[in-house]
């Protein structure tokens, strides 16, 4: 199938395995960035990673029942990520204290065709081999929160490219 051919496909991933499924609602990402932490560094098993925040209504797990683990971020702020306890695929975090959102792991969904990220997050941390895009948000650590992020993402994007 070629990608985009299917507009479901933008909108529903999962783990490795094919325990977990999820869908995420029609035009509900906020934002998409890439993070250089090197939390983002391990559990990926690369230089960064590549995340979508989206409000946490807008998130359905239609199949499985994920693990978690909490641990403390570079940010200080408390995380806890969630991951197929059967192949070890991490799907999506949520952040403790902010439960209207949540940051789903974009290389889980079906099509990653349609990612275009629109800022860098903890590019202090980035590997010196990486370069970063002229055209993104710069941040050498995050920021305190996703305001900017987001209109950016919505002035690129008209919201949200998963449901176009």
């Amino acid at each position: 199938m070629s990608p985009g051919a299917d507009p479901l496909a933008r909108l529903e991933g999962g783990c490795l395995c094919g325990a977990l499924r999820y869908r995420l609602a029609c035009d509900a990402v906020l934002c998409v960035y890439c993070c250089h932490c090197r939390d983002c560094q391990r559990l990926s098993s690369s230089a960064f990673s590549v995340s979508l925040v989206l409000p946490a209504a807008a998130f359905m797990l239609l199949q499985g029942d994920p693990k978690s683990i909490a641990r403390r971020a570079d940010s200080g702020r408390e995380v806890r990520g969630f991951f197929c306890g059967d192949c070890g695929t991490r799907l999506f975090d949520r952040v403790i204290g902010q439960p209207e959102i949540m940051v789903v792991k974009a290389a889980t969904l079906d099509d990653t065709a349609w990612l275009r990220p629109v800022a860098q997050f903890w590019t202090g941390r980035k590997q010196a081999w990486v370069t970063l895009p002229q055209d993104q948000l710069v941040d050498a650590r995050q920021p305190d929160n996703f305001a900017e992020v987001i209109a950016l993402y919505r002035a690129r994007h008209g919201g949200s490219d998963a449901g176009s």
